[in-house]
């Protein structure tokens, strides 16, 4: 079933509209396609490195 079989196909509007997902589907595709990469090196906007929560890039100062 697609999305469209709903609509009525005839109306300019929805042929401008689906003219328009047709056009920007390749930069959508690879801007999901970005944010996952991005989602497997981040937590919560941070980095995600080596180690054990926020001490991971300490250094034994005793």
């Amino acid at each position: 079933m697609r999305d469209d079989e709903g609509q009525n196909n005839n109306d300019a509007f929805f042929a401008l509209k689906l003219a328009h997902v047709q056009l920007n589907r390749a930069g959508l595709k690879r801007a999901m396609n970005k944010v996952l990469e991005k989602c497997e090196k981040k937590f919560l906007d941070h980095d995600i490195v080596e180690g054990i929560g926020p001490w991971a890039n300490a250094t034994n100062t005793g």
